[in-house]
C-alpha cells in the first residue's frame, strides 16, 4: 500500500508539474500577444503595461542593450532568450524563469518571462501535504487490514488450536465446527471425519491386540503343560528331549510376549489401575538387585550396585518391580561376555534417579529416538539376542504412568549403554506429587 501510494504521489507530482509548465508557456504567449497590440505608434520601451505578479517583460535593441528595466524579471534572466527559438529555461530551482523573445518592430525585441518558482512552490506545498497525509493513510490502512485479516483468520486459529489439542490417546476429541456453511466449516468437518476414522482404526487395533493376547494365553498354557508332561516321561531319545526343551523355551517366550502385549493393550485402553502407595524405593531395589545378581552370576557378568539409602517414592510396587527387572534383564541379555552391569540410585532435585548401565556394543546414535518403539530392535548392534522389542516400550509406559521420565543417556564411553529413569520423590512432610493414570 505504501509503494502504491508513493507511486500515485510521484505520478501526481510529475503530471501537475508539466501541466503547470504548459500553463506558464501559454500565459507567456497570451501576454506577448497583448503587448504586441500596443506596438502600433509606440516603441516597446514606451509601453506601460504591468503583467501578472509572477510574470515580467523587458525590451532590447538590435545590439542587445536592455531598453526597459522590469521590477520582476532581471536582465540576466531575460537575456538568454535573445537569439533563441521558443521557450528558454533560465536561472535555478529557487530563482528560475521560462522566457521567450518576440519581435517588436524594427530593431526591437521584447522578452516575456514566467517565474517558474511559483510552480515549484505549488509542488512543494503538495509534497508537504503528501508527507503528513500519506503515512497517516498507510497507518489507517494497515490498522484496517490488520483488523480485517485478524477477523478473517480467527476461525483458522481456533481450528489450529483445536487440532493441536488432539493427541494419539485422545482421538475421541473433535474440533468445533462453525455455523456458517463455508470452507472453514467444511475443513473442520473433514478433519472430524478423519479423526473418527482414526479413532475407529485405533480402537480396532487395540481391541485386536488385547483379544489376541487374551486368547493366546490359554492354548499356550495347555501347550506348556503338555510339553512338561512329555518331558517327565522316562527313556526319551536325546534328540527328542533337545527338541522338546527348545519348544518349551519358545512357548515360554511366546507367553512373555503375550503377557507384555496384553499389558500394553491395557495401558493403551486406560485400563491400568495403580495401587499407589508410598514405599521405600531403595529397599525395593535392594531386593530386586539380589534376584538379578543371580542371573548375572549365571551369565558370568559382574553386577555392581550403588543405592542411596532412604529414597522414597509413591507408586505401584508390582509395576515398579516389572520396570526394574526389565531394565536389569536387558542389561544382562545385551552384554558382552564377562561384561559388567551397574545399577545406581540417587536423589537429585526432588527426583529419584535410577541409572542402569551395561557394557556392550552400544546403540547407534541414529537409533536412540526409536529405541522405545514397540517391536523395534537394534539388530545391527544386538546380533546374538532373542528379544522381541516390547520390554522398553512397557518400561516407558510404566514410567509415564508414575509421572516420571525415561531416556537413554549420553554414553560415557563407546563400551557402555545407560538408561536413566526419573521418578518424583515422596516427601514425608508434604503430600506426594499427584500421579496421572491413563
Amino acid at each position: 500500500m505504501a509503494l502504491a501510494l508513493g507511486a500515485l504521489a510521484g505520478g501526481t507530482l510529475f503530471t501537475l508539474y508539466w501541466r503547470l509548465v504548459r500553463e506558464a508557456d501559454r500565459n507567456i504567449g497570451t501576454e506577448a500577444g497583448e503587448l504586441t497590440g500596443f506596438l502600433p505608434g509606440k516603441l516597446p520601451e514606451e509601453i506601460a503595461w504591468e503583467l501578472d505578479p509572477h510574470m515580467g517583460w523587458t525590451a532590447f535593441d538590435e545590439r542587445g542593450r536592455m531598453l526597459r528595466k522590469d521590477a520582476i524579471i532581471t536582465e540576466a534572466a531575460a537575456r538568454p532568450a535573445l537569439g533563441a527559438e521558443g521557450i528558454v529555461a533560465t536561472g535555478n530551482l529557487w530563482n528560475g524563469w521560462r522566457v521567450r523573445a518576440f519581435p517588436a518592430g524594427p530593431n526591437r525585441t521584447f522578452v516575456v518571462g514566467y517565474e517558474i518558482v511559483i510552480v515549484h512552490n505549488a509542488l512543494a506545498d503538495l509534497v508537504v501535504a503528501y508527507a503528513w497525509s500519506l503515512p497517516l493513510v498507510v497507518l489507517v490502512v494497515v490498522a484496517g487490514v490488520w483488523w480485517a485479516t485478524g477477523r478473517a483468520l480467527a476461525p483458522f486459529r481456533a481450528l489450529a488450536e483445536g487440532i493441536e489439542g488432539v493427541q494419539w490417546d485422545r482421538l475421541d476429541r473433535r474440533v468445533e465446527e462453525s455455523r456458517a456453511k463455508d470452507e472453514i466449516q467444511r475443513l473442520a468437518a473433514s478433519f472430524n471425519a478423519l479423526l473418527a476414522r482414526l479413532e475407529k482404526s485405533f480402537s480396532q487395533t487395540r481391541r485386536f491386540a488385547a483379544d489376541a493376547s487374551h486368547e493366546l494365553r490359554t492354548p499356550l498354557t495347555i501347550m506348556r503343560g503338555e510339553v512338561e508332561q512329555i518331558l517327565r516321561q522316562p527313556q526319551l531319545p536325546p534328540a527328542a528331549l533337545s527338541k522338546l526343551v527348545s519348544l518349551q523355551d519358545e512357548i515360554a517366550r511366546l507367553d512373555r510376549i503375550t503377557e507384555q502385549l496384553l499389558q500394553l493393550a491395557r495401558f493403551d485402553a486406560g485400563q491400568v489401575v495403580l495401587e499407589s502407595k508410598a514405599l521405600g524405593f531403595s529397599e525395593l531395589l535392594a531386593g530386586i538387585c539380589e534376584d538379578a545378581e543371580l542371573l548375572a552370576t549365571a551369565a558370568g557378568i559382574t553386577f555392581e550396585v550403588k543405592l542411596s539409602p532412604g529414597v522414597r517414592i509413591k507408586g505401584d510396587e508390582l509395576h515398579l518391580r516389572r520396570l526394574v527387572l526389565n531394565l536389569l534383564d536387558n542389561a544382562c541379555k545385551y552384554n558382552r561376555p564377562a561384561g559388567r552391569v551397574r545399577c545406581e540410585l540417587k536423589e537429585e532435585a526432588g527426583e529419584a534417579v535410577l541409572n542402569v548401565a551395561n557394557t556392550g556394543p552400544g546403540i547407534p546414535a541414529e537409533l536412540h529416538e526409536r529405541i522405545f518403539e514397540r517391536f523395534f530392535r537394534a539388530d545391527a548392534s544386538r546380533p546374538h539376542t532373542r528379544g522381541h522389542g516390547l520390554g522398553l516400550a512397557l518400561c516407558w509406559e510404566i514410567v509415564a504412568l508414575h509421572g516420571g521420565t525415561m531416556g537413554l543417556t549420553d554414553q560415557c564411553s563407546e563400551s557402555w549403554t545407560e538408561f536413566s529413569v526419573r521418578l518424583p520423590v515422596a516427601w514425608s512432610d508434604r503430600p506426594a506429587p499427584s500421579m496421572p493414570v491413563s
